[in-house]
């Protein structure tokens, strides 16, 4: 029987832990994830040239890049998220530089971020 409580007594424990848990993730947000998008005008660390070929990109945590296609839409970007991987076309799907481009976003390229050198932890518990 005290083996019973001992498993009741971890179950529950265990579910409080995993709803305190899952309530910090709901505060993040999609920046807080992914990064996010910086206006045209803004300074970059580094431009990268997408082209036909290009099958994956590499980045690192707290970078921010230009990101020029070969049809001259442009997009900056701060890596400042927890993302370890995102895709170009959600880079590419915000306000574009060059405005009036009606050329859809390109294909799923994958973003790779170096996160070594995040600050942040996994919690993502807004304040």
């Amino acid at each position: 029987m005290a083996t019973l409580y001992r498993g009741a007594a971890f179950a529950g424990f265990f579910a409080a832990a995993l709803l305190a848990t899952a309530s910090s993730y709901a505060a993040c947000t999609p920046a807080d994830i992914n990064g996010s998008a910086l206006p045209a005008a803004s300074h970059a660390d580094r431009t990268i040239t997408i082209r036909p070929n290009t099958k994956s990109l590499n980045v690192k945590y707290g970078e921010t890049v230009k990101f020029v296609m070969e049809d001259g839409r442009e997009a900056i970007w701060k890596f400042d998220g927890l993302a370890g991987k995102l895709n170009l076309s959600t880079i590419m799907a915000q306000p574009l530089a060059s405005a009036g481009s009606s050329a859809a976003p390109p294909r799923n390229v994958p973003v790779y971020v170096d996160q070594a050198s995040n600050p942040l932890n996994a919690a993502c518990a807004g304040d």
